[in-house]
């Protein structure tokens, strides 16, 4: 990952250059639905795909061959499902605002502490305790501060006549990654207008009077002139370049910085894709985008201490393409990379329980030594190969007896390499152990969550999937007896973007964020902890100081919800 730790601080005030136009931001417009008709005559996807040769080649066809259907704009109280229990895990819109409006106030602060505690406070599947409703409240407050004002506070500019600097302390690295988007993306300063006298030319003008004797006769040139009140474009705001050539890791830095806060406080790892990311249809391997990928640490330290991750969680996929607006096709292709994704998402989750495929394991070609002939040999001389082989293998041999040290000191020969017999390591990746996390108990279907990036916008997608889907995917069979009628309509949920350059859209999808992890960390009812008693309610409130009246207490327990639908 890239640092941005070193800031440019830009006067959006300062006359320059103008840049170029601003991007105009036009999102995807693919429309996807399923068709009951399509389990009578299930399309040969194989053969679809193995013509595709590029991206473009991609049409409408191909992604109605997988029979999917795409809902947008999907509210979040509708997006992140209760558990079988009834407990829901998105928190309450009104916490965000109600904590912006007094960020410093004692009393809010204990209040939302004690919604907090009426309700139970789980332990996550993993074993550790889930947040608490203070590392909540301090997010919100860092993203739903003024967009200026952060951007001040990370150039270590002053603050704002009237305005206090804000406390940015867990999205410190998302705001200096938003400080460099928005020179490429934030148009709401944009002032063109037309300037009358360029300072610069004059003192280039006077240098060069100054370098050349113009009266002489060998050194005689002409100087540059320039009308002195020529009309030339001029430009104040924040952008110094068009959102179209910002580069993608810049975007990719700034998506993950957001995420990063929200999963280290439910004890989860952002890592990159250790290998190239493919999805398996048939014996064909489709390459796919991946930017990061989101795992849960294990509960085992030494597991932890060796690398190991659990997952995958979520999945984050950025994407730099802009020419929506131009054509149908940048639709197409932008809806395929976010499909692939999903399901490539889909099938790592479904390797839980299942053995590690090998390619090649057992077969005649990755055992059987062979040579198809040829005069020299393997290496073009065969009896100086057949020493060179013998003599590395007796060093190894020597090497090994030795001791560690010279073991590992031992280079085997290239011939030596070249004579292993051994299978691919396949599609599995090491120290990973592939799980379901967060799939309800006694349902096939699995959902499949993650992070869309367009411009400087952001997504939740959902994508909920039946095995029997999968296994058609990578099979290409279609089962004889199936429980389900819909299993072949995969369904995939979208929020609508929202805009980080935005305080109540990175607040909103902050809290959206905070539901997905909470949902998909949750433990079984047994692991949580029972609920606070009035003694240790009590030790609560004291805590922030705040003693509430008798009449205050009176109209919480009225409005106070039932405890058994809201995990807060």
């Amino acid at each position: 990952m890239v640092s941005h730790s070193a800031h440019t601080v830009i006067d959006p005030q300062q006359e320059r250059d103008p840049p170029p136009l601003p991007t105009v931001v036009v999102f995807p417009h693919e429309k996807l639905s399923s068709n009951e008709a399509w389990i009578q005559h299930p399309p040969d996807i194989y053969h679809e795909y193995a013509k595709v040769n590029k991206p473009s080649d991609l049409t409408s066809e191909h992604l109605q061959a997988l029979n999917l259907e795409i809902q947008e704009d999907v509210a979040l109280e509708d997006f992140v499902p209760p558990t079988v229990d009834g407990l829901k895990h998105l928190p309450p819109q009104e916490w965000g605002k109600r904590a912006y409006s007094a960020p410093n106030s004692r009393r809010n602060s204990a209040a939302s502490y004690e919604i907090f505690a009426h309700d139970r406070y789980p332990l996550l599947s993993n074993g550790h305790h889930a947040p608490e409703l203070d590392t909540y409240v301090k997010f919100v407050n860092e993203l739903y501060c003024d967009t200026d004002d952060g951007f001040r506070a990370i150039g270590r500019q002053k603050p704002r006549p009237g305005q206090k600097t804000p406390s940015l302390t867990h999205y410190r690295k998302f705001w200096g990654v938003l400080d460099t988007v928005s020179t490429y993306w934030d148009s709401s300063m944009d002032h063109y207008f037309e300037g009358t006298t360029r300072p610069e030319l004059t003192r280039n003008k006077s240098s060069f009077l100054q370098k050349f004797h113009v009266g002489h006769h060998k050194h005689h040139v002409t100087p540059p002139t320039t009308p002195p009140k020529a009309s030339m474009k001029r430009y104040r705001g924040r952008r110094t370049d068009t959102g179209s050539n910002m580069p993608d890791h810049i975007r990719s830095d700034c998506i993950r910085n957001f995420i990063e806060p929200v999963a280290s406080a439910f004890h989860c790892t952002i890592a990159v894709p250790r290998k190239g990311p493919q999805v398996k249809v048939k014996n064909m391997l489709v390459p796919v985008t991946q930017s990061v990928i989101v795992w849960r640490n294990p509960q085992d330290k030494a597991q932890k201490n060796n690398g190991v991750l659990e997952g995958p969680l979520l999945g984050i996929q950025c994407r730099g393409s802009t020419h929506f607006s131009i054509s149908d096709q940048a639709s197409t292709s932008d809806a395929a990379r976010e499909i692939g994704g999903l399901l490539l998402l889909a099938q790592e989750r479904a390797r839980e329980g299942k053995v590690k495929e090998v390619p090649g394991l057992g077969k005649w070609y990755t055992s059987k030594p062979r040579w198809g002939g040829g005069p020299g040999g393997e290496f073009g001389d065969g009896d100086k190969n057949k020493q060179s082989v013998k003599s590395s293998i007796k060093t190894s041999n020597t090497s090994s007896s030795a001791g560690g040290m010279v073991s590992l000191l031992y280079r085997p020969s290239e011939e030596l390499i070249w004579k292993q017999l051994k299978p691919s390591v396949g599609l599995w990746e090491q120290n990973m152990t592939y799980l379901a996390v967060g799939k309800e108990r006694g349902s096939q279907y699995d959902n499949v969550f993650m992070i869309s990036a367009l411009f400087h916008h952001i997504a939740i997608v959902k994508l909920t999937v039946h095995p029997l889907y999968l296994e058609w995917l990578n099979e290409g069979t279609v089962p004889k007896t199936t429980p389900d009628n819909t299993w072949f309509s995969p369904v995939i949920h979208r929020t609508r973007w929202y805009d980080l350059f935005t305080p109540e859209d990175r607040a909103e999808a902050m809290r959206g964020l905070w539901g997905v992890f909470s949902y998909m960390m949750r433990a079984g009812p047994a692991a949580r902890r029972p609920m606070l008693g009035e003694r240790q309610r009590s030790e609560i409130a004291h805590k922030f100081n705040f003693r509430k009246t008798k009449h205050e207490v009176a109209q919480e327990d009225d409005l106070d919800p039932p405890r058994s639908q809201s995990l807060y």
